[in-house]
């Protein structure tokens, strides 16, 4: 966000070749837009790799005044290195996440829904997971977001223990985490 704030003003179109995000392989990106008084109005965000696929278009707004309406489609058919330079290692699985960033900077929303196959953090695993989420950023402030979420895991291992289905509602704010489950 803050690269996007010192650009200032402007509009085109940016091809990038093969190169590397941390250890993330990016084979290519296209992003195509305008960006004027704190307002990325993005025509195409577009990324392939074979670790990620990104897919994004409409309004990201960076300022007080205007409001986002940015829909994007996550594709990551192996979050190992995502999760590397998330600093979470040991990650393994696919997810695909769809969702809208709706807000401003006072406050940034994301919601969607999340899909994951053969997730697996150390020895806890999950065959399946489908979700829905939402996370708040107030004032940019990515590091108190508030996020909330809704799973349903199936053929879950967590601790050695099987479990046929895990039913779970989570909240990270404040760096607390609360969650209510349901086990079947």
């Amino acid at each position: 966000i803050q690269a996007l704030r010192l650009l200032g003003l402007g509009d085109g179109r940016v091809t990038l070749g093969p190169s590397l995000v941390g250890s993330v392989q990016i084979a290519a990106a296209d992003v195509e837009g305008r960006y004027a008084g704190e307002i990325a109005d993005i025509t195409r965000l577009h990324v392939d790799g074979p670790d990620v696929k990104l897919d994004a278009s409409g309004r990201l707004a960076l300022g007080r005044t205007a409001t986002s309406d940015l829909k994007y489609h996550i594709n990551a058919p192996d979050i190992t290195e995502v999760g590397r330079i998330a600093g979470q290692e040991g990650l393994e699985g696919a997810v695909d996440l769809d969702g809208t960033v709706t807000g401003n900077a006072a406050s940034l929303q994301t919601s969607g829904t999340l899909s994951g196959n053969g997730l697996a953090y150390g020895t806890n695993k999950s065959l399946d997971l489908d979700g829905k989420y939402d996370v708040t950023v107030a004032d940019l402030d990515f590091a108190n977001a508030r996020v909330q979420a809704t799973s349903t895991a199936a053929f879950v291992e967590l601790g050695g223990t099987e479990i046929n289905q895990l039913t779970a509602t989570t909240t990270y704010a404040q760096k607390r985490l609360e969650f209510e489950t349901r086990v079947q």
